[in-house]
């Protein structure tokens, strides 16, 4: 008996999370990616832009309330999730593409490595215990490299013979 409350009571908690409409949704990230364009890449300026589909007032009903809550958390996944690749982007994953090309201490890593072995040079990076360090792959990270998609931290290790490696 008191599994099946415990179950009945699990599926009302999860049937409060509800997810935005699909149309809401679908508009909600076509002003995004039109804010992100205008805006020239600058993703909190397109999330500030974009929350302008329910706007603030004092007086919002408790039900305007949820809907620009919703909102803003559809807006800040969106930040983290949409990839908007820059010319910008372009050279310097070119730059970097070129350093794996060439004998080295890159030489078959992919792209990314020399990155973040410059970010870890200027003391970006969390320490591992196996004596690499860590770093979180940002949106920014995946526009510049999109073979991140799907990755949450890359390593970044320097080997006793002076290669770098990437994990």
């Amino acid at each position: 008996m008191a599994k099946k409350n415990a179950k009945r009571v699990s599926r009302k908690l999860q049937s409060r999370k509800k997810k935005p409409p699909v149309a809401f949704a679908k508009k909600a990230k076509a002003e995004f990616l039109k804010q992100l364009k205008a805006s020239g890449g600058d993703r909190i300026a397109a999330i500030n832009a974009s929350l302008d589909l329910v706007p603030f007032s004092g007086e919002m009903s408790a039900a305007q309330h949820a809907k620009r809550k919703t909102l803003a958390d559809l807006l800040y996944k969106l930040g983290d999730t949409v990839s908007f690749p820059l010319p910008k982007h372009a050279e310097m994953r070119a730059k970097f593409l070129e350093e794996t090309h060439h004998p080295g201490k890159f030489e078959g890593e992919p792209a990314y490595t020399p990155y973040f072995y410059e970010m870890m040079l200027d003391g970006g990076g969390e320490q591992t215990s196996s004596g690499g360090d860590r770093f979180r792959v940002s949106a920014e990270d995946r526009d510049i490299f999109p073979e991140l998609k799907g990755k949450k931290t890359i390593t970044i290790h320097v080997r006793d013979d002076g290669f770098v490696i990437a994990r």
